[in-house]
């Protein structure tokens, strides 16, 4: 009571009042609503307090949801579907019979009436509107007009500057998204998109409030402007961005009045067929009637399948099989003809485009394309905008000349097809350049048959009818540009023998651009391009206010020089790649960086860059790119590219490879071996390489290796190739330079001493340090000495004639003790200490290195006194020379405590590893590990699955795994469904060798596992059935059933392909259906069908 006033209720006679009171209290709330609270800037979570009871009596939703058969329990829910405003007016009318609603609010507020079914509150939401105004509006269309600028049930308000004319001032324009987006994709994908707009006002900086104000007119009432007023080429610049055609909304650019048209394109197809196939003397109407013929008419009959049977015909006749092959029709589809509005034209016309990709004839059209090339061109041509930007640059001109384009009106459709082709193979054909070029054996006769049938009667699709080009190049064709260029250089060698060209003369494809001395030149020159051929029609463009427009660049006369800087069309809208969209970022810097370049290659000067980059900062804004990523960028290629202070880089010296050439074994091992070299070619200073060949290794073949010390000297074999071999084992090392040889004993190395230099361990490589090589020479040395005692001794022993003195001299006669063996010398004053090391420094004597004349156990033997003496001279040998270390006892222990941590930690590693490892040691008493990789609950359980399938799976001495490994391969690949490279890669296996594991498993395990799809008896459905399927379906459920499809390979068989192909996954599927206990216990499952049934069929036919 700590909320209210000490009784209240006595203060609250009626229960109006009373409920009234308690709307948003949290006095005897049993519930709370939590939803979304905005602020304008950001986003929280409020709380409201409500009570059961109130929301119950007055919502049949509310009522099933706290009193239903599935009550909600909890005390707070969550609705993120709602607004706080909007829910806490729906309470105060359960609460108060009263609303307060405000334009933000209303929508949803007439969203929760419906939701929670008040239907009182809807009609207290209609007040706020006309009366019953929507009954004096019989027609959609009044409605949608009644709606326009109005706020009424807007949901979203689009802020726009406005101009009076001296000053600027921002206007809203209320809307509504429905109408928006089905009147244009792009506010479709804007406010119901997967990135969608939230907010309930937009800012449009970039618009006029008057060119917005028209295009909603046009989306709610299918007018631009009532008084017949000029349209803008803002709303034009909106019609472009909103992808629709300039003729779909109306807008005729730079005409006096709008063009009235309807909905259904016809605009947009009258003008693309006046521009193409109104024109009977290029285009004409293929029936699609069979034609008569005498016997029975063929089956299929398309004028399709007639070109494409003649095309192969030409190309199988005149051309060499693989290329006839790479060129031949094969499953080739009709082009399609559509149009693109010239908006900067006047008038308005469209531009015919025939798409002809996967054509008949597209092949053979690129194949010539390709090599009849370098024909098109010649040296007025213009082939890069950047190199003719660069010529334009150098050019001289006199003050007073003028800049004029020429155009050629719709050349490609008005290339006489004939004369074109004739002039093309007379220049494949001067000196045989074509065949000789190309080492081809073609005829005149030959190349013409190709040309034809790849450019004449072109089958296409417009508007529901079959068409066919009969003369003229399609625009989209690979020969269109070709066969242009070759008609329009053929027009400009005939006007150059007539010296009627002016001094300056370049022409890319149908623009053409001169210098001219005046105007009336420019007229005269004019009527000569006209009358150079009947064909073609040229119009003129001569500069306005020394500026002209050519190839995206604009040139201004300034003469004597003509500056360049970028053009941009007054249609040009600035859609570029959006910095939200889902592209790499990587793309995005590409476009800011290609865009400065091109800005900076068309640019003159300075200031015209620097106006270019201004402009295209605002682009780059609008499309929300950020600033400091624009400006960094444009720093960035300033420093680069006009400063000059490119970052110089040190010149690289060429580094010395060294290329191991390993025999490929499995992947771990392969990514094993790139590390280890890599931390070798660190130590030595030298790349080292693996080349990894296809060889097949046995299994009981361990992984050679080379050791630090042993690369380090296969380093200095500049220009061999040794061989390192163990077990048979080669490591061939490759380098690519000659600077001294160096020897490696070719010898295997378990014929080798492990005391000698060249003997190499390859096996189990982990050391870090590179031993001194010195000091395996000497310890080398000193064991050759102790042999060759021994081995004198064996004979002296063995010899009956053999004096007494014969051991002495064997002794002194090694002269192992002062000259071989620098190791072991007197000390002079007793004491041991350090001896002189043959290399000249200075070192102790190694503990490892102590003299063995002869084993332990024979001094033990008093056999006779040879034997004896020899021991004392031992004895003696080792009494005057220095045999210890100079380490002491305590750094011997802690040595000692290192050497038990290194093991103690290996085993640990091992522990580690082995538990890691796919084996049944590491799967043993390890229940959360047998669960994540077989699905099966226990270790036990997984035991006893596989005794009841191993028995019937044969297992041969070749098998590369034993049986529970195999096992285990199958069921981690039905669990995680992993690749069969990874499965192959952990069980160190091949491919081939794990596909065939999984099959052969698995062909068990479907027979011995099958009885464990069982249908339960109807007692037991109903004696476990669920709560939710209790409450909500009762008893009768008996299975759930779906159908399922798996992907296969395509078969051979046409017949089992098209049983198999799936329209809804547009792949070769199996298609099973299977049922699902509501326990969740699998109880049927049908047999394979090919994807092509039905699942109404397949349940029908099923058996279930």
């Amino acid at each position: 009571m700590s909320t209210a006033d000490e009784n209240w209720q006595t203060t609250k006679p009626s229960i109006r009042e009373r409920s009234e009171f308690m709307f948003n209290d949290d006095l005897f709330s049993d519930v709370k609503f939590v939803v979304p609270k905005s602020n304008g800037e950001s986003e929280s979570k409020q709380m409201i307090p409500a009570h059961k009871f109130v929301l119950s009596i007055s919502s049949p939703v509310f009522a099933t949801m706290f009193y239903g058969e599935v009550a909600e329990t909890r005390n707070s829910i969550e609705l993120p579907d709602c607004e706080y405003e909007s829910l806490l007016e729906l309470f105060r009318y359960m609460y108060r019979d009263e609303v307060v609603l405000s334009g933000s609010s209303v929508m949803g507020v007439l969203y929760l009436a419906k939701k929670y079914m008040v239907p009182s509150l809807a009609d207290k939401f209609m007040s706020t509107a006309d009366e019953n105004w929507q009954t004096t509006k019989p027609s959609i269309r009044e409605r949608s007009e009644f709606m326009f600028n109005n706020d009424l049930f807007s949901d979203v308000k689009l802020v726009v500057p406005k101009s009076n004319g001296e000053s600027e001032s921002k206007q809203m324009i209320p809307a509504h998204k429905f109408v928006l987006s089905i009147s244009s994709p792009v506010f479709a994908a804007m406010f119901y998109g997967e990135l969608a707009e939230t907010r309930n006002s937009i800012e449009l900086p970039d618009c006029e409030y008057e060119s917005l104000l028209e295009l909603f007119r046009y989306m709610y009432r299918d007018e631009v402007a009532e008084n017949g007023e000029i349209v803008t080429s803002q709303t034009a610049t909106f019609s472009s961005a909103l992808h629709r055609p300039m003729s779909y909304w109306g807008f005729d650019v730079l005409l006096d009045r709008p063009v009235s048209l309807d909905k259904d394109k016809t605009e947009y197809l009258r003008l693309l067929s006046e521009a193409s196939v109104n024109d009977t003397s290029k285009f004409r109407a293929v029936p699609l009637e069979k034609p008569k013929t005498r016997g029975r008419p063929s089956k299929y009959y398309h004028p399709l399948l007639q070109k494409e049977k003649i095309l192969d015909s030409i190309v199988r006749r005149i051309l060499p099989k693989t290329i006839a092959d790479s060129v031949s029709p094969t499953g080739s589809r009709l082009a399609h003809l559509y149009g693109l509005p010239k908006t900067h034209k006047e008038p308005l016309a469209m531009r015919p485009i025939l798409s002809a990709t996967d054509t008949y004839n597209f092949p053979l059209a690129k194949w010539l394309d390709e090599k009849l090339k370098p024909l098109s061109l010649n040296q007025y041509t213009v082939t890069d905008n950047f190199d003719f930007t660069k010529e334009i640059h150098e050019l001289k001109i006199n003050k007073g000349e003028i800049l004029v384009s020429y155009d050629v009106s719709s050349l490609f459709t008005n290339v006489p097809l004939d004369e074109t082709i004739e002039i093309l193979v007379n220049r494949a054909f001067s000196n045989n350049w074509f065949n000789t070029t190309h080492n081809l054996a073609l005829t005149r006769t030959d190349l013409i048959d190709l040309l034809n049938v790849a450019t004449k009667g072109q089958l296409f699709q417009f508007n529901g009818a079959l068409y066919e080009q009969t003369d003229g190049v399609a625009m989209g064709s690979p020969l269109g540009p070709l066969l242009a260029n070759v008609f329009m250089s053929s027009i400009e060698d005939t006007l150059e023998r007539q010296r009627k060209l002016p001094s300056y003369y370049r022409r890319y494809v149908d623009d053409t651009l001169t210098v001219m001395p005046d105007l009336a030149t420019a007229t005269t020159f004019l009527h000569t391009l006209n009358s150079a051929h009947t064909s073609v029609k040229f119009t003129m463009e001569v500069e306005k206010n020394s500026k002209l427009p050519f190839l995206g660049t604009e040139l201004l006369n300034h003469a004597p020089r003509i500056e360049t800087k970028v053009y941009v069309k007054p249609t040009n809208t600035g859609l570029l790649l959006h910095y939200q969209s889902h592209v790499d970022n990587r793309y995005k810097r590409s476009l800011l960086k290609t865009m400065l370049d091109r800005a900076h290659r068309l640019s003159s000067s300075w200031a015209h860059f620097s106006d270019e980059c201004d402009r295209l900062k605002k682009v780059f804004a609008r499309l929300k790119y950020p600033e400091r990523l624009v400006n960094s960028t444009i720093n960035t290629f300033l420093q680069s590219r006009i400063v000059g202070t490119q970052p110089t880089q040190t010149p690289k010296e060429p580094i010395s490879i060294v290329r191991v050439v390993i025999p490929f074994k499995d992947q771990e091992s392969a990514n094993y071996v790139k590390k280890e070299l890599k931390n070798l070619s660190m130590k030595v200073q030298t790349t080292v390489q693996p080349v990894f060949v296809s060889r097949k290794v046995g299994q009981d073949l361990k992984t050679p290796w080379i050791t630090g010390q042993q690369m380090k000297r296969i380093s200095h074999v500049w220009g061999q190739e040794q061989s390192l071999t163990e077990n048979g084992f080669a490591l061939h090392v490759h380098h690519e330079t000659d600077v001294q040889k160096f020897g490696i004993v070719g010898e295997r190395a378990e014929l080798l001493e492990t005391t000698n230099p060249d003997w190499a361990p390859t096996i189990n490589l982990g050391h870090d340090k590179i031993k001194n090589v010195s000091l395996a020479v000497a310890r080398n040395a000193r064991a050759r000495r102790r042999n060759e005692i021994k081995r004198k001794y064996a004979e002296i022993t063995s010899s009956s004639t053999t004096q007494d003195t014969g051991v002495e001299e064997v002794i002194q006669s090694s002269e192992f003790v002062e000259t071989e063996t620098p190791w072991l010398c007197p000390i002079e004053d007793g004491t041991s200490g350090s001896c002189p090391i043959d290399d000249g420094t200075s070192g102790s004597c190694p503990n490892d290195d102590a003299i063995n004349l002869a084993d332990n156990s024979d001094c033990n033997d008093n056999d006779n006194d040879k034997h004896d003496r020899f021991c004392q001279t031992e004895e003696k040998v080792l009494s005057e020379g220095c045999y210890q270390t100079d380490l002491d006892m305590a750094q011997l222990d802690r040595q000692q405590i290192h050497l038990q941590h290194i093991t103690d930690e290996l085993s640990s590693t091992k522990r580690q590893l082995l538990s890691l490892q796919l084996t049944m040691e590491g799967f043993t008493n390890n229940d959360e590990k047998t669960k994540f990789y077989t699905g099966v609950p226990t270790f036990s359980l997984l035991m006893h699955v596989f005794s009841i399938i191993a028995p019937d799976v044969k297992i041969t001495t070749q098998n590369a795994l034993g049986q529970f490994q195999e096992f285990l391969l199958v069921l981690t690949r039905l669990k995680l469904n992993s690749p069969l490279r990874d499965l192959a890669s952990r069980f160190n296996i091949s491919v081939p060798t794990a596909s065939r594991i999984f099959d052969r498993w698995t062909h068990v395990m479907s027979i011995r596992l099958k009885f464990l799809i069982q249908w339960p008896k109807h007692e037991e459905l109903q004696a476990t059935m669920p709560a939710v399927f209790q409450c909500n379906f009762g008893k009768r459920v008996a299975v759930i059933i779906d159908c399922f499809e798996i992907f296969m390979e395509r078969s051979s068989s046409l017949v089992a392909r098209a049983m198999t192909w799936s329209n809804y996954k547009h792949h070769n599927t199996i298609k099973f259906l299977i049922g699902v206990t509501p326990q969740g216990v699998i109880s049927f499952i049908s047999k394979a069908w090919g994807g092509r049934v039905s699942d109404k069929y397949l349940t029908e036919k099923s058996g279930l």
